[in-house]
């Protein structure tokens, strides 16, 4: 929005109109009431040209809700035939053997992978530690004897 300026009165002069004689007002600052006229068109173009924009989101909303309700509708279809399909196909199978439950033996945890499992993660930082350690104190030696 642009800054909003503050107008002075105009002043009209009285005259006293002849006969044929065309009738003229004098316009105190003439340029600062065309830029105030210029900036008020300005913004309402400016809103013209959002609402615009508003009127084809709209647009393109609608015809997107239009489509997907036609697609749900197709599908909503192609459910109640797929369903019509399997009644049919279900009538024809066998009924099916009834399913025991066993009861699934209790494992024992074998210790040694448990306790493995349970230190290796400690096991296998200090060993990658160890190893780095090992490279850096290699490395320092080599320093040691380039210099």
């Amino acid at each position: 929005m642009a800054k909003k300026t503050t107008r002075k009165k105009v002043t009209k002069k009285k005259v006293t109109k002849k006969k044929g004689e065309p009738l003229y007002v004098g316009v105190v600052e003439p340029e600062t009431l065309r830029k105030d006229i210029l900036e008020s068109v300005r913004e309402l173009i400016q809103f013209l040209q959002s609402y615009e924009q508003f009127k084809k989101l709209k647009d393109e909303k609608n015809r997107t809700l239009a489509i997907l309700k036609s697609d749900v509708k197709d599908i909503k279809s192609e459910v109640e035939k797929l369903k019509m399909y399997l009644k049919k196909s279900a009538a024809s199978l066998p009924a099916p053997a009834p399913i025991k439950k066993s009861i699934p033996k209790e494992i024992e945890p074998q210790k040694d992978s448990f306790e493995e499992v349970r230190t290796s993660p400690v096991s296998r930082r200090s060993n990658e530690l160890a190893a780095l350690e090992q490279e850096l104190g290699e490395i320092e030696k080599k320093l040691g004897t380039l210099g």
